[in-house]
C-alpha cells in the first residue's frame, strides 16, 4: 500500500462507510503516501485508522481481505488497465508492421 491513489481511495471509502474511522491517523497517511520511503501495512492501516474496509488475518489460512465494494473497484481498475496495455500493444504492433511493410527497420 504505497501509492497516494490507494491511501485516498480507502480513506474516501472508510469516511463514507466507517463513522468511527480516524481521519488524523489518515490525513497523516496521505501526506506521506507517494514517497520513496513511504511504506504502509494492512495491519498498520486498520489499526492505526481503526479501518473496517479491509481484514488481515495471520497464521494458517491468513491473508488479507476487502470489503466487496473495494475488491469490486480494483477488479474494474485492473479490467481496464489490461484493455488498455492489450490496446497499446496492438497499436505497437500496428506500428512495427507498417515500418516492416516500408522497409524501414524497427528500432533496437
Amino acid at each position: 500500500m504505497r501509492l497516494r491513489s490507494t491511501i485516498d481511495f480507502l480513506g474516501l471509502w472508510e469516511s463514507i462507510n466507517n463513522p468511527q474511522f480516524k481521519s488524523i491517523e489518515f490525513d497523516a497517511f496521505k501526506s506521506e503516501a507517494g514517497t520513496n520511503s513511504f511504506t504502509l501495512t494492512p495491519k498498520q492501516w486498520i489499526e492505526r485508522t481503526g479501518a473496517i474496509g479491509l481484514i488481515s488475518k495471520a497464521g494458517r489460512y491468513g491473508g488479507t481481505y476487502a470489503h466487496k465494494d473495494i475488491h469490486k473497484r480494483y477488479e474494474l481498475l485492473k479490467q481496464l488497465a489490461e484493455s488498455q496495455l492489450m490496446h497499446l500493444n496492438a497499436v505497437d504492433a500496428e506500428k512495427k508492421f507498417r515500418a516492416i511493410s516500408n522497409g524501414k527497420s524497427l528500432p533496437e
